[in-house]
């Protein structure tokens, strides 16, 4: 037998069991890198969707808030309405103050104030034109 010796056979044996054990590693390897993969992208899809969430919550709180502040905006223009309808001290407030109407027969005493200048022209246009 030309060529054999105990020390290949011995050599050629533990080739090929650690290629064996290389291939099983391997196999191992693969799988672990898959698994790791895949949890990897159930965790960012996780993530992703909880950032969304938190995201669309904030949004409707905000909305929950306008619709609140917009309820109490009509509320005061409601009671504002009803005080302009009915409430005929009110009415005459506001002409007096906002518009510088006065009554017939009334006489006003107006004070200059270099701040209210256009006010004052308009309470003057409003008596020449009565």
């Amino acid at each position: 037998m030309r060529g054999y010796s105990p020390a290949k056979e011995l050599l050629q044996v533990l080739r090929n069991r650690y290629i064996h054990l290389d291939k099983k590693k391997t196999g191992r390897r693969i799988v672990n890198i898959l698994l790791s993969l895949i949890i990897a992208v159930i965790v960012f899809f996780i993530i992703k969707e909880t950032i969304a969430i938190v995201s669309l919550r904030m949004k409707m709180n905000a909305i929950k808030s306008n619709i609140s502040n917009t309820k109490s905006v009509i509320d005061s223009l409601s009671k504002e309405e009803n005080r302009l309808k009915y409430d005929t001290f009110y009415i005459e407030k506001i002409a007096r103050e906002k518009f510088g109407m006065i009554k017939r027969g009334e006489k006003t005493y107006i004070f200059v104030n270099s701040k209210k200048r256009n006010f004052i022209q308009r309470i003057i246009e409003n008596i020449k034109n009565h």
